[in-house]
């Protein structure tokens, strides 16, 4: 099976954890680099052969079981940005620090936001990727997604997107390219922008996922924490940070399992705390 994809390009067994900003991970049964030209008959055979498929970008939202992917763990490599005008287009490949960087290039504005954050263009526009000054739903135009219906063009107000989440979450579709609308500007104007909004944010150093659960309309999630007492509180290799709650830190000897045991044992404090149920922000797969 997959005999269409060069050797080198295709893995059996492979450790997931390079492919994750937590570095923790299984195997993936099966991994494959694939070009957005081969996916849709990838996940054809997947679905024929009933093999569960997942795609990954840069892992940075993500935490895989120490057990693996039972499965296809599909990763795009393509990666072409493309500008004309005001109009921004991406592979979903591409990395959004990238994309960010030729925006400022060419003097325009929209995406300072998202400098310095993390994420594949896929999937930035799948999970809305967003700080507190901006998100992919105030600038994405539209998105090339492969369906079970084929490929098909989604507008922005198709692509159903909510706090951190889109149409997309949940489902089989994959997305393939984007295109952005920005608003044109001058160089030295987007880049201190840029700089500026990233120097606000309060990321903790070290082997993360980035916010590990969603905020609510009435609530910081990382404040619950902080004030349930749980900063600095450890499992096995696997710590509250310090600095915000809503990390969880891999010291280096973690295993995901110390993660997600971590994640149940928040969940459960600030349910008996504050009686609100934190929902994850970041995928769990395999648990």
């Amino acid at each position: 099976m997959f005999d269409y994809i060069d050797a080198n390009r295709k893995f059996f067994e492979k450790s997931l954890a390079p492919f994750t900003s937590f570095k923790l991970g299984g195997n993936a049964k099966l991994l494959l680099k694939l070009h957005n030209s081969e996916v849709e008959r990838v996940i054809s055979d997947c679905k024929a052969n009933k093999l569960d498929f997942f795609v990954i970008g840069l892992g940075c939202n993500v935490l895989i079981a120490d057990s693996g992917i039972d499965g296809v763990v599909v990763n795009l490599i393509d990666d072409k940005i493309l500008v004309d005008n005001q109009t921004l287009t991406a592979d979903c490949g591409a990395n959004l620090q990238k994309v960010v960087k030729i925006a400022c290039e060419h003097g325009l504005s929209g995406l300072e936001w998202a400098f310095g954050l993390p994420s594949t263009v896929g999937g930035a526009v799948y999970g809305n990727a967003g700080t507190r000054h901006g998100c992919i739903a105030s600038v994405l135009n539209s998105c090339q997604v492969l369906t079970k219906n084929g490929i098909i063009n989604y507008s922005v107000h198709q692509c159903q997107f909510e706090y951190r989440g889109s149409v997309f979450k949940g489902t089989d579709n994959i997305i393939l390219r984007c295109t952005f609308h920005l608003e044109k500007s001058t160089v030295p104007k987007v880049r201190q922008k840029a700089l500026l909004l990233s120097k606000d944010r309060n990321n903790p150093k070290g082997l993360c996922a980035g916010s590990i659960f969603k905020n609510g309309k009435d609530f910081i999630a990382g404040q619950l924490i902080d004030r349930a007492g749980l900063k600095g509180k450890k499992i096995g290799g696997a710590l509250v940070s310090l600095q915000h709650g809503n990390f969880i830190i891999n010291d280096g000897t973690a295993t995901a399992k110390d993660v997600f045991d971590l994640i149940k044992f928040i969940k459960d404090r600030v349910m008996s705390i504050y009686g609100i149920v934190l929902q994850e922000e970041i995928q769990l797969k395999g648990f």
